[in-house]
């Protein structure tokens, strides 16, 4: 939708520009011819190198600077002096060049549509220096060049203005196509490790009690012959292996970075804060620092609930401030991540992500609970209340 909105968008601008391209035209041949005495044909000519420049100035930008240049020179060189009208830049002409220089302003860099400013300014002023001087009243010629370089030079930085505007666009949707693909593979990788979960626990009661029965065989039935009693050894020993491979599938499933790095903990919670996608103000108790959590699933579990609210106030609540509390309340270990309200301007993104269904799962998983809910004062909380564990439990 984006792209096709995009396309049309370009369009229009082209048919914007082939429409003043085509209006220009026979204004700026009749005045050519009738009130400037230049010839019919030059003056149709002169005319139809600048409706190009201007049709043509996103699409072939360098095919119409030489144009509008061409068409500058002839005007300069070909028109002739009057007591009422514009000298030495008819009002044509400047339509031309304002144009012309407002458009390559956006799809060129500014310094090479300020250098073509300079030029088409410079000959202007080079060629009216060497003609006759002007049967009007004093101050017209320097009036007409004065306007001329005005009109032309505030077309240049309103063209720099837009072009400018359409990168931080044109940025700006990328990121967040970008942002919206990350959100998309965390979400799949998030069902992947719940299917994983529940495959675990469907699987791992049966092979436990076939391990259990089979390893126990030879000692609950004493008139097993030895090869039923190696048997069924063996079967506990296949039983035992297929769990451990199940367990080594489900941690490959949880994470596509299983296998390259060790899951993280409280210890790098800092390192997270430090980095340039999260942010907050971190303040530990006296009882936590003592005694942090040993347990690695509970570590783990405190880090994903404080990446997971970092990275929705980054989506909800951008440039607000955050505090990451971490403290002991006997029984539990607390987490608490809360966030001021946004700033003003800031506009939340897009809901419907499942970070709350994941942190309350996680929470679930070590037996504890999560809360998360808006403040009074337009911030919001997430609280996650895990139970101390015994490590290995």
């Amino acid at each position: 939708m984006k792209g096709a909105w995009q396309s049309i968008r370009k369009r229009a601008v082209l048919i914007a520009l082939v429409a003043a391209g085509i209006a220009l035209l026979p204004v700026a041949a009749t005045l050519g011819a009738t009130v400037y005495g230049i010839g019919v044909p030059a003056s149709l000519l002169i005319a139809m190198l600048q409706a190009f420049a201007v049709a043509a100035v996103v699409i072939r930008p360098w095919v119409a600077v030489v144009t509008m240049m061409l068409g500058v020179v002839g005007t300069t060189l070909l028109v002739a002096p009057t007591a009422t009208a514009p000298w030495p830049v008819p009002v044509a002409t400047m339509l031309a060049v304002a144009i012309t220089l407002a458009g390559l302003a956006v799809v060129k860099r500014w310094t090479f549509t300020a250098t073509v400013w300079a030029v088409v300014v410079g000959w202007t002023l080079g060629v009216t220096a060497l003609r006759p001087s002007h049967p009007a009243v004093p101050g017209a010629v320097a009036a007409d060049l004065i306007v001329f370089a005005g009109v032309a030079l505030l077309s240049l930085v309103v063209g720099v203005a837009v072009g400018r505007w359409s990168d931080t666009r044109r940025q700006l949707d990328d990121q967040r196509s970008a942002t919206a693909r990350e959100v998309e593979r965390r979400e799949l990788v998030e069902e992947r490790a719940r299917i994983a979960r529940e495959l675990h626990d469907v699987v791992a009661h049966g092979m436990s009690a076939i391990q259990v029965q089979a390893a126990s065989a030879r000692y609950r039935l004493p008139d097993l012959t030895e090869d039923a009693a190696r048997e069924f050894d063996d079967v506990a020993h296949r039983a035992r292996t297929a769990m451990t491979d199940m367990r080594h599938i489900l941690d490959a499933l949880r994470s596509d970075e299983a296998d390259r790095a060790p899951q993280p903990g409280v210890a790098d919670l800092p390192a997270l804060l430090a980095s340039p996608a999260h942010g907050g103000e971190l303040v530990v108790d006296d009882q936590w620092r003592d005694d942090p959590p040993r347990d690695p699933l509970v570590g783990l579990t405190v880090y994903r609930v404080v990446q997971e609210s970092l990275s929705n106030v980054a989506r909800h609540a951008r440039g607000a401030a955050v505090t990451i509390t971490l403290s002991r309340e006997a029984p539990d270990i607390v987490v608490t991540v809360r966030n001021a309200p946004p700033p003003a301007g800031v506009r939340a993104g897009d809901g419907g992500g499942h970070g709350l269904r994941g942190m309350r799962e996680r929470a679930a998983l070590v037996g504890g609970a999560l809360r998360a809910a808006p403040t009074d004062d337009g911030g919001f909380i997430v609280e996650a209340r895990l139970p101390e564990r015994t490590e290995g439990r």
